[in-house]
């Protein structure tokens, strides 16, 4: 007996465009008009895709991140790094978190409430708080400073790290006076004080003590350097970009302070967008912004210099973008399907011509090699229905012939 039967394959993947009749390739092989649970191969085969096994048990586990060997995740209040081990407790339950790791080793991570860092063990504030309430500066006689006006500000110190400095009180010494700074915060702190009738403060004194008197001239040592900087805010992306930590806060991306992760100037370190942040993602010639609506490149080297050049006029789903290993272009799910993205502002659209998607609301992405395969797998949570798929003929005729029945 011959067999009529038409062959299948070497399938191209899947195609949700072309009607059932219309999912044969010219030149050879089919598209398929949906694949669930397989893998289809370079060669053009499919294979059942691979089960799960549990690895780690959890209650609630979500934002799972990993850098090389170190690997993040919450569960619950708290933060784990991989497998088990309690980093942070006392977490908003459910509060999905985003991490970056900066050159030293530091991660830093927040969760929309908290911006902080860690290297594995426990977990501390990426800044220090500005001393509140600035301390009492007041002049009385009886020490050996010229008559004159003197400012005077302070700044907290944590493990080497410095806070942004108080605003400068300014008091009027009269001769062989003595500056007098009171109502200081307990902990260490750095003392600034400018020279006589001077604009510039200098660093004069580290101490524990919450009252300081100053009866002659100190020895002006290193120029102030964190006036008007206040720590980086929490926010839901946290990305390290070429020596600043940008933190995307509702609408609004936070930039620190060159290598200086835990200030920024609350004057001019923000970009504002006109809707939530969904990616922000640096690579080799500049970074990739998005919101859910459209999708920007902005170049150069500092992230303060560049200016935005719309790239697509649609948006990035939150939490999908991703680095390819083993290369500068980087990955993300968009509201029309997967992209891909080069180190230089190149982007193309891999899916949108064959695949139909709805819209999500949030994501997640990651980058597979196993067994010989190169993957992008995304998991979309939300996802809406969309029009734009053609129609199933063969569901179609099966529900009317069952209405016949």
């Amino acid at each position: 007996m011959v067999n009529d039967l038409p062959s299948l394959g070497p399938f191209a993947g899947m195609n949700n465009r072309l009607p059932d009749h219309r999912l044969r390739i010219a030149d050879g092989g089919d598209y398929l008009r949906n694949a669930i649970n397989v893998d289809i191969t370079d060669a053009g085969t499919i294979q059942r895709r691979k089960g799960s096994t549990l690895t780690q048990a959890g209650s609630a586990c979500h934002s799972l991140w990993a850098d090389g060997p170190a690997a993040y995740y919450a569960d619950g209040d708290t933060l784990y790094k991989w497998p088990r081990t309690a980093v942070r407790s006392g977490l908003l339950p459910g509060a999905r978190c985003s991490f970056a790791k900066a050159p030293d080793g530091w991660v830093y991570w927040s969760n929309g409430v908290v911006l902080e860092r860690t290297k594995g063990a426990s977990s501390e504030p990426a800044g220090i708080a500005v001393p509140n309430p600035a301390p009492s500066v007041t002049a009385t006689v009886g020490g050996a400073l010229p008559a004159g006006y003197y400012q005077v500000a302070i700044t907290a110190v944590m493990d080497g790290r410095e806070s942004g400095a108080t605003w400068p009180a300014q008091v009027a010494v009269p001769q062989g006076g003595v500056v007098q700074v009171t109502g200081m915060p307990a902990g260490l702190k750095n003392i600034y004080m400018s020279s006589l009738n001077g604009d510039v403060l200098f660093h004069v004194v580290t101490t524990t003590f919450t009252s300081y008197a100053f009866p002659v001239m100190p020895s002006l040592g290193a120029q102030l350097q964190t006036l008007g900087l206040s720590p980086m805010p929490a926010g839901h992306i946290v990305r390290w970009d070429k020596g600043r930590l940008v933190v995307a806060q509702a609408n609004v991306a936070y930039i620190s302070e060159p290598y200086a992760p835990g200030w920024f100037s609350p004057g001019r370190g923000y970009l504002p967008f006109p809707g939530r942040i969904t990616m922000y993602r640096p690579v080799d010639g500049g970074r990739y912004i998005a919101t859910h609506d459209k999708t920007w490149w902005l170049p150069s080297g500092d992230v303060e210099a560049g200016q935005l050049v719309e790239v697509l006029p649609y948006g990035v789903v939150e939490g999908t973008d991703a680095t390819v290993e083993n290369s500068t272009d980087v990955l993300w799910f968009s509201t029309r399907g997967m992209v891909r993205a080069s180190a230089g502002g190149e982007v193309r659209n891999i899916q949108e011509s064959n695949v139909a998607v709805g819209g999500a609301q949030r994501g997640a992405m990651l980058w597979r090699e196993q067994d010989g395969m190169r993957q992008a797998v995304a998991a979309l949570l939300g996802v809406s229905d969309t029009l734009a798929p053609a129609r199933t003929y063969i569901a179609a005729d099966a529900a009317r012939e069952g209405e016949m029945l």
